[in-house]
Order: C-alpha cells, then structure tokens, then sequence
C-alpha cells in the first residue's frame, strides 16, 4: 500500500498543479456589446462600424471599438465579496458583475484613463452570443456622403 501511495503521490501532485495552474475566470473569453431596444438586449450593428468586441485573458484585454483598437496589460485583478471584479491595467480599469450569468449578460464599467469618462456597458460572452437578435441600423440613419468614390 505505500509502495502504491509513493508511486501515486507525484501523479497526483501534477495533475493537482495542472489544475490550479490557471481556473478560467469568468471574465475571460469573447465578449461582444448589446444594447437594449424595447426592453430587449440586441446586437445591434452600426452602420459602417465594427461592432464593439472585447477579448479578456488572464494577462491583457483586447477591446475592439467602433472606430479603434486598445489593448491592456492587467496588472492587478481584485475580486469582491459579490464575485464581481476589478482588472487594472497601467491606464484602464475594467469592472466586470454578472448581470444574468444563465443568459451570458456582464455589466462592465469601462474608464480608460483617469481623466476619462467610466462608460457603463453589457456585453455578452460568445457562448451565448448567438442567442441575441442581431439588429442593423436602419438605413435611413446611415450617413453615407462620406463615403470614398
């Protein structure tokens, strides 16, 4: 029996660091906006835009906005009594809180700079993505005498 519990012992300790070296957080993943029309989360698709897309690992956020990329190293990650969390990078504070974590909707409280503005968002994990209406802005709103001929 102990011949087997020292053979057993290292496998064990392995396995166990495997699986404590990185739990995914619920924060990581694909994350794309929604925007509430008549009482109802969409994703709603802007005319000549890219939707606003957020990429989170353990170690950086890629956010993809309408009109600009950013990335953010995460320098320090806090977790509050209410599993909400707060991702700190040099410059951006990212706050995420599960709005209806059956439905895949986060409420993520975005400032990128001290002397910005906190932009209040929800965005929805691409595991549930595509359970939301997909809504194009009517054409009638698209501004197109910008456009390049």
């Amino acid at each position: 029996m102990r011949k087997l519990l020292s053979q057993l012992t290292p496998s064990l300790l392995l396995f166990a660091a495997c699986n404590a070296r990185h739990q995914p957080k619920p924060y990581e993943g694909q994350w794309t906006q929604v925007t509430r029309i008549n009482n109802e989360y969409v994703i709603y698709i802007p005319c000549a835009m890219d939707l606003r897309k957020m990429k989170i690992t353990d170690a950086a956020i890629h956010e993809v906005l309408p009109m600009e990329k950013n990335d953010c190293r995460i320098i320090k990650t806090t977790e509050a009594r209410d599993h909400s969390y707060r991702l700190k990078g040099e410059e951006a504070t990212y706050d995420f809180k599960w709005l209806d974590q059956q439905k895949g909707t986060a409420e993520w409280t975005i400032q990128h700079s001290p002397s910005s503005l906190e932009e209040k968002l929800v965005f929805v994990n691409s595991e549930h993505e595509n359970d939301f209406k997909k809504v194009k802005q009517p054409e009638s709103e698209c501004d197109t005498s910008g456009d390049a001929r």
